[in-house]
């Protein structure tokens, strides 16, 4: 897969990991570097008939991309290029990056976040001494006792009409008791007026995370340093709209099932239809596959099943909050 110099420019979206990240001059597709064992697992998502419950609840992938060179104003120019301290500059190395779809790029204001999950943070194949660096970054943090870490967020402030970022030094500060905290950032009370907006949004979420989990626990995997990113629409009026659309389009559904007669609920969506599903105001998808790997025999990663438990706690928490809020 190739692309014109022209196309690649910083991720205006990343909350998480490393930087680097670039995405199309439209903004529809994002461009990463990443180790093969990430590039292969999303390869195997495709391909293997284990991972197919998986494939509605990652990214589109679209195959790789070779880059090298640096980005400076939204432009790729050649990698020998000297930056000033005033330059934003992201220097792309001579390495194959995994195309994959951008997320936010259906939200007219995406709000995202991105949270780690998995009490374990480390691969089985990792040496000891990363292993312990791990071992300690779990403890210090909320992963351990939660199996969640808050990474990073970016919310929409109508108020001031600019976009605010908490970024990942306030989630790795977060105690046990405080991470409730980070639900507040991402839903913040002052975002939308018409609360009962926020209330259909959080129900939404609460149930793709409950889908998330389900699947997870079919599959004998392990998700080590994998993390959930959510985004939802963080313009009032448009995710009104969108909510409104929302419902026709499952009425529809519900009068087309009706009249074709009920569906196995065994039965998986075709890859055609999840890529063709309508965008809508909030998306739950998984991320990071670098220490990912399948794992038969091992049964489920059940720290990350209980991050995702921790993370449904967490946000029916903030819908209390919010109902208490408007009464």
């Amino acid at each position: 897969m190739s692309l014109p110099q022209a196309l690649p420019r910083p991720l205006v979206s990343q909350v998480g990991g490393h930087p680097g990240i670039v995405e199309s001059e439209d903004g529809s597709l994002i461009i990463k570097s990443c180790l093969p064992v990430e590039r292969e697992f999303y390869g195997q998502i495709a391909s293997d008939v284990r991972l197919a419950a998986l494939r509605p609840h990652v990214p589109i992938y679209y195959g790789t991309l070779q880059l090298q060179g640096a980005i400076r104003g939204g432009r790729l120019v050649s990698s020998d290029v000297t930056a000033t301290p005033k330059d934003e500059i992201f220097i792309l190395r001579a390495t194959h990056s995994i195309v994959l779809e951008n997320l936010a790029h259906n939200f007219k204001r995406p709000n995202v976040m991105d949270v780690k999950l998995g009490t374990v943070l480390y691969s089985e194949d990792a040496d000891e001494a990363k292993r312990q660096r791990m071992i300690v970054k779990a403890r210090e943090t909320t992963s351990l006792e939660t199996g969640i870490r808050f990474v990073g967020c970016q919310v929409f402030d109508p108020s001031q009409g600019v976009t605010v970022t908490t970024p990942k030094e306030y989630g790795r500060s977060l105690k046990v008791s405080e991470l409730p905290l980070s639900m507040v950032k991402f839903f913040p009370s002052t975002s939308i007026n018409d609360k009962s907006l926020m209330l259909a949004v959080i129900d939404g979420i609460i149930d793709q995370v409950q889908q998330i989990k389900a699947v997870l626990s079919t599959i004998e995997m392990r998700l080590a340093g994998g993390s959930i990113l959510v985004v939802w629409e963080g313009d009032e009026a448009a995710l009104a709209e969108g909510l409104i659309d929302r419902q026709r389009r499952q009425n529809e559904d519900r009068v087309e099932q009706e009249e074709e007669g009920s569906e196995d609920e065994d039965d998986l969506p075709q890859e055609s239809e999840v890529e063709n599903k309508p965008s809508d105001v909030y998306d739950v998808k998984l991320i990071d596959f670098a220490r990912a790997r399948l794992l038969p025999g091992g049964g489920p990663d059940q720290g990350v099943l209980f991050g995702l438990e921790t993370m449904m706690k967490i946000l029916r928490g903030r819908r209390a909050e919010l109902v208490a809020e408007s009464e």
